[in-house]
């Protein structure tokens, strides 16, 4: 992970500097060549972000103009994330090990500031685990002035960061390596390092709740499903009635019956990503202390094709009562979070989102530019 310093006095001359301009900012301030200046003006008129690399004996200078103001960007954070990710694969290309950020404070606001150290941070992350070579990112150090960041705010970032990129890995892992139980007994280990609670449900308990729904999508597999309670409860917490995360965790899906083209089953280990979400931010809500009340719930499971699986016309009960024929085995989903919305009820919860990779047919809505959301 990149390490950021706050204080000048001791960056190294070696250090390459990465000056930030942005509308707030004077460009002539940094003494740069006249025609970098031009086209920097050009860009921030055009509203059009851009990188300029000026060479100067072992080290460079990366100009990154950041073309609009805050009001233009007050409900995009990922534009600021976007363009920090930016300024480090530039750095990359230039395998620079450390860098000073040059009119930092001036060009964004504290809030721009954050999120642009998100994107620097999260560009780092890479899954090579399994790979026999590693290649190990240039950048080590970023140095910044006193008044970049707010007291706590780099250990809060660091929290993220650290979670942000769990989540990523849990995705990441094949079936082989990550099934329901492991996935349960990786989230036992998170629940004792960073300070929050998990109760698993073995196959036998979720019998005794009468999941069906969990429990019919695991009829083809040979490996047994969990459903997981993560809670985060701190004596401060603002709220008295539970904030309740939902994460749909089918950690491999193969369609059932209603087999998935070869094609659309590329990748289907990613099909816990809401899982994974949810116990990473429950993660990164116990480590930055923060005074909520949550709960993440989490059926897991995958859906195998095998003699003993569920089929079309099969009728399943979920476990407040509801029946439900299935029309498409592929719909899996709906019916392992049909159970968990179904416990989410005894907790009188004040909010409840639940997070799930339901159906590649929304990018026709949405294309890449969103996501999908009914509430």
């Amino acid at each position: 992970m990149i390490k950021f310093i706050v204080g000048t006095h001791d960056v190294p001359k070696s250090a390459s500097q990465v000056i930030v301009i942005s509308p707030k900012n004077n460009s002539q301030d940094y003494n740069l060549p006249a025609g970098v200046i031009k086209k920097i003006e050009k860009r921030i008129a055009d509203k059009e972000n851009g990188f300029f690399t000026l060479y100067e004996d072992d080290t460079i200078r990366l100009v990154s103009v950041y073309a609009k103001d805050e009001s233009e960007v007050v409900n995009d954070s990922e534009e600021l994330r976007l363009f920090g990710a930016a300024v480090y694969k530039a750095l990359e290309t230039e395998k620079v090990e450390e860098a000073q950020l040059i009119g930092f404070t001036d060009a964004l606001s504290v809030c721009e500031r954050s999120l642009f150290l998100e994107g620097v941070s999260l560009a780092q992350y890479r899954f090579d685990k399994y790979k026999q070579k590693k290649e190990e990112p240039s950048l080590k150090t970023v140095y910044m002035d006193e008044e970049s960041v707010v007291e706590g705010e780099l250990e809060a970032l660091e929290n993220l960061v650290k979670a942000v990129s769990f989540a990523k890995d849990l995705v990441n892992e094949p079936v082989n390596y990550l099934d329901a139980p492991k996935f349960s007994e990786l989230a036992k280990e998170m629940a004792n390092e960073y300070g929050f609670t998990t109760e698993v449900f073995d196959k036998a308990k979720i019998e005794e709740l009468k999941m069906g729904g969990l429990l019919g999508v695991n009829q083809g597999s040979d490996t047994p499903p969990t459903f997981n309670i993560f809670t985060h409860k701190p004596d401060d917490a603002v709220n008295k009635q539970p904030l309740v995360l939902v994460g749909k965790g089918v950690m491999f899906d193969t369609g059932g019956y209603s087999l998935k083209p070869a094609n659309y089953m590329l990748d289907m280990k990613t099909d816990m990503a809401g899982a994974a979400a949810v116990l990473a931010t429950i993660m990164a809500v116990a480590a930055n202390r923060l005074p909520y009340y949550v709960i993440g719930l989490v059926p897991a499971t995958d859906n195998k094709v095998s003699a003993n699986a569920f089929v079309v016309d099969d009728i399943i009960t979920i476990s407040d009562g509801t029946t439900v024929e299935v029309q498409n085995t592929d719909a899996e989903g709906r019916l392992v979070l049909a159970d968990a919305l179904a416990y989410a009820k005894q907790f009188n919860p004040e909010l409840v989102i639940d997070l799930a990779t339901l159906t590649g047919a929304a990018a026709a809505i949405t294309g890449s530019l969103g996501i999908a959301m009914a509430g």
